[in-house]
This record gives structure tokens, C-alpha cells and sequence, in this order.
């Protein structure tokens, strides 16, 4: 049925007991060509990758790594991983579907009627126009996608929202994610970066048991995209220590350069990439859903505290040192980070 109202309708006499619930008002996106530049760019980058790197694409899992909070004085470092098939596998598929969605919602390229000629081409009743055009707009929302630290929160939890939520787009499709706090004592007692590779090995450890569950099979080769001009050193030794202390049975990672001996055994790739969160589609996702998890674990602190985490999210803005001068240091806060105020308590 066409959302057209040209039509007068009957006025009622009577008016129903259990009237309707006023529709929903929907706020068409914007198309802009820069976004669908970028967003191809991005999973062109990735599809390239694995299609060079994959030795067997069936059983091979991609996983971007990135890291936020790095820098803050306050509060844990945060590390996202994010894996989408539809990101490096059916990229040809995606772009078409999202680049539809963002035509579809854009005020500036349909015009009403058209978009009524979808409606009663597609739907058969008026209450569900506005979820589909919803579904329209939250498809549409990848376009957002790019270095965490240039999206605003509000486009930020719309962006995280449309990650979660990807179009299936082949038989072996999946979505994975995972994000892992590293909190201010332990970033005190060992220091930011092996609290980052601490992090990024529990984020991998739990993507793999996630497709072990779900997929019924063990990936053959997990390839790492890290963000930055690192990769994480010792991994395997890492793993195999995380594997015991959770007590997981029949699990065994290798370095790509060993052979397997033994049944049950991933290879692993690391690629580190420079800015990688601005060139892949896979890093910026892990950096947008690390980054809103920290943010909003942030603003649930200043809730019981007063240093303005819920704006400063921990950094070292002038108003945090001044609330930290005249209320001291909280567990929350990084000593090692602090200088001066490390003598504080």
C-alpha cells in the first residue's frame, strides 16, 4: 500500500478506542559521494588483502585490531576486534546494497513519489513502511564508517548499530566482535603496550571460540590486521597461556612460519598497517565499537565520580587536572601516567 496522502480520507464520527500510535517521523540521510568513496576504499583495501594473503579463503578468518584510550590518564585501555565476511569476501555485494540504501533514503536524490512506488512495489501494509525505511537507513549508516576519532558519538552508536547488523551475503557469511578492558592498575603495573597485547589476544581468542561454536569448525588461518607499525609480539605464547588459564581443551595456535604438528591447529597471520584505522574497513569497525564501549563505560564512572569523564572520557583536559588537584587521585586514575600527581591520594 502506497504512504501517498493525496486523498482525503473520511473523517471518523466516532473515534477508535485503541487508536493507532502516530507514526514514526523518519529522518532521511544525506547523500554524500565522499562517504561512498571512502566506504569503497575501505573494503576494497581489506577484499585486496585477503584475497592475496588467504591460502584457503573457505576456512580463513580476517580480524581487524585497534586500541582506544591509549592516551587518557584515566580509566582502562579499550581494544576492538571485528571480523564481517561481507567486508572481504562479497564487497562488489555490499557496496551495491549500501550505496541502494543511502539512494533510497536521500531526500535530495528520490523524489516522494518514487519513494511511494517503492513502498506498494515492496510492502503490503503502512505500518511497516517506516521499519523498512528504517532498515533502509541503518544500511545506509555504513557509509559512516571511518576513523573513530573523526565520527561523532551520535553517528558513532548509529555506525555500530549497522556493524552489528550487515546484510548476509553469502552461505559461509558471519559477523564477530570483541572488545576487552585493560584497567589502570594492571596499565600501572605492566605498562600501556603489553596491556594493548594482552587486550588484542583476549579479543582473538574470543572471536575463535565464537566461530568454533557457531561454524562447528575450526578457521585453518586467522590473518590479523593491526593498526599501527607493530605486530603483536609472542602472540602464540600469549594464546597458549590464556588457553590454559580458561582451561579451553584442543586448541593450538602457530606463528605463519611453523609447521603444524598437531590436530586443531590455527595459523597466524599479523599485518601491520600504519593508520590502519583510515585504510581498513575491518580496523576502523573494531576502533568505532572499541571506542563507544569505553566511552560509555567512561560516562557511567563520572555518574559516582566528578572529573568529567563523560566529556574528557579520561584524557588530560585542564578541567580533569583541576578536579584532580582538588579531589586527588581515584583507582580510576594511571599513577604512571601522572608525573607530579603520581604523589597524590
Amino acid at each position: 500500500m502506497s504512504t501517498a496522502k493525496s486523498k482525503k480520507k473520511k473523517r471518523k464520527i466516532f473515534l477508535d478506542e485503541n487508536p493507532k500510535k502516530p507514526r514514526r517521523r523518519i529522518s532521511y540521510e544525506y547523500l554524500s559521494q565522499e562517504e561512498i568513496d571512502n566506504f569503497k576504499k575501505l573494503i576494497n583495501h581489506d577484499e585486496k588483502i585477503f584475497s592475496y594473503h588467504a591460502k584457503s579463503p573457505g576456512t580463513s578468518l580476517l580480524i581487524g585490531f585497534d586500541e582506544v584510550g591509549r592516551g587518557c590518564v584515566a580509566g582502562p585501555v579499550c581494544t576492538g576486534a571485528y571480523s564481517c565476511s561481507s567486508f572481504y569476501i562479497n564487497t562488489d555485494e555490499l557496496f551495491t546494497e549500501v550505496k541502494r540504501s543511502r539512494e533510497l533514503v536521500s531526500s535530495q536524490h528520490l523524489s516522494y513519489s518514487a519513494k511511494d512506488l517503492y513502498n506498494s512495489a515492496t510492502l503490503v501494509n503502512e505500518d511497516d513502511v517506516d521499519d523498512s525505511f528504517q532498515e533502509l537507513c541503518d544500511l545506509s549508516n555504513l557509509l559512516l564508517l571511518e576513523d573513530s576519532k573523526k565520527v561523532p558519538h551520535q553517528k558513532r552508536e548509529n555506525l555500530c548499530k549497522a556493524l552489528l547488523d550487515v546484510p548476509n551475503l553469502s552461505e559461509d557469511f558471519h559477523i564477530f566482535y570483541a572488545t576487552n578492558f585493560q584497567p589502570a592498575k594492571k596499565i600501572d603495573q605492566e605498562g600501556i603496550v603489553k596491556c594493548i597485547w594482552t587486550s588484542m589476544a583476549e579479543n582473538l581468542l574470543s572471536i575463535v571460540i565464537d566461530y568454533i561454536n557457531i561454524k562447528h569448525k575450526y578457521p585453518e588461518e586467522v590473518i590479523l590486521l593491526i593498526d599501527g607499525p607493530k605486530a603483536i609480539p609472542e602472540l602464540s605464547t600469549s594464546l597458549k597461556k590464556l588457553i590454559q588459564e580458561k582451561n579451553i581443551e584442543d586448541l593450538f595456535f602457530t606463528e605463519e612460519d611453523s609447521e603444524p604438528s598437531r590436530k586443531n591447529i590455527i595459523k597466524l597471520k599479523q599485518i601491520s598497517i600504519v593508520k590502519g584505522d583510515s585504510k581498513s574497513a575491518l580496523i576502523a569497525s573494531a576502533s568505532n565499537i572499541a571506542k563507544l564501549n569505553r566511552d560509555d563505560y567512561m560516562k557511567g564512572l563520572e555518574d559516582q565520580l566528578g572529573y568529567g569523564w563523560n566529556k574528557n572520557a579520561g584524557y588530560g583536559t585542564k578541567k580533569h587536572f583541576e578536579a584532580i588537584e582538588k579531589f586527588g587521585l581515584t583507582n580510576q586514575h594511571r599513577k604512571s601516567f601522572l608525573g607530579s600527581f603520581a604523589g597524590l591520594e
